[in-house]
C-alpha cells in the first residue's frame, strides 16, 4: 500500500496567479492498491476502441482510465505504463501517424549515424542508436512523455543522432560522377 502524500505548488505566475497567495499547497489523496499493468493496458485499448480517430485527448488516460478499467477508485496520477497506449489512447490514429513518422525517421537517423564511415561519428551514432533503442523498448513497459527529464533526455538523443547523421555528407551530390 502506497502510503505518500503528494502535495503540488501552484506558484503565482501569470493572470491565473495574480490573486493566490504565493504558494498554494494541495494535497493529493493517498492512493490505495494500483492497478495491474494489464488492467491499465485493457483500459487503454478500450479507450482506443471507442475513440479511435482523436483519442480521449493527450494526456487524459489518466484521467479517464477508471471508466474504463472497471475500477471503482483510480488515482489520477496514475499513467498506462506502455508509451505506446498513452499515444493511441490519448490521441488516437492522428497521433500515433505522427509518432509513427517521427519514430520512423528516428530510427533512419540512429541507423545512418551508427553507419557512418568516421569511426569517431560511427561511434558516437552507435552509442545514440543503442539510447534511442533503449528508451523505445523502455517504452513498452513505461509512459514518460509528461515527465520533463525523459522527454528532455529523448530530444537530447534525438539532437545528438541528427548532428552524428548530418556529418556524413548525405546531399545527392556526393554520387555525382566526376569527369577528367
Amino acid at each position: 500500500a502506497w502510503d505518500v502524500t503528494f502535495a503540488t505548488v501552484t506558484p503565482p505566475i501569470g493572470p491565473v496567479g495574480l490573486n493566490e497567495p504565493p504558494v498554494t499547497l494541495r494535497a493529493l489523496p493517498k492512493s490505495g492498491k494500483r492497478p495491474q499493468r494489464i488492467q491499465l493496458w485493457g483500459a487503454a485499448v478500450r479507450m482506443f476502441a471507442s475513440h479511435p480517430v482523436s483519442g480521449v485527448g493527450p494526456d487524459n488516460f489518466r484521467l479517464r482510465y477508471g471508466e474504463y478499467g472497471s475500477l471503482a477508485t483510480a488515482d489520477p496520477r496514475v499513467h498506462s505504463n506502455n508509451m505506446y497506449l498513452e499515444i493511441l489512447a490519448g490521441g488516437g490514429l492522428l497521433t500515433l501517424a505522427a509518432f509513427g513518422w517521427l519514430f520512423w525517421r528516428a530510427a533512419l537517423t540512429f541507423g545512418m549515424a551508427a553507419g557512418a564511415r568516421d569511426r569517431h561519428v560511427a561511434a558516437l551514432g552507435s552509442g545514440v542508436a543503442a539510447a534511442g533503442v533503449a528508451i523505445a523498448v523502455h517504452g513498452l513497459v513505461d509512459s514518460f512523455l509528461t515527465f520533463t527529464a525523459t522527454y528532455t533526455m529523448s530530444a537530447i538523443v534525438l539532437g545528438l543522432a541528427a548532428s552524428a547523421a548530418s556529418s556524413i555528407g548525405t546531399h545527392a551530390n556526393r554520387f555525382r560522377r566526376h569527369d577528367p
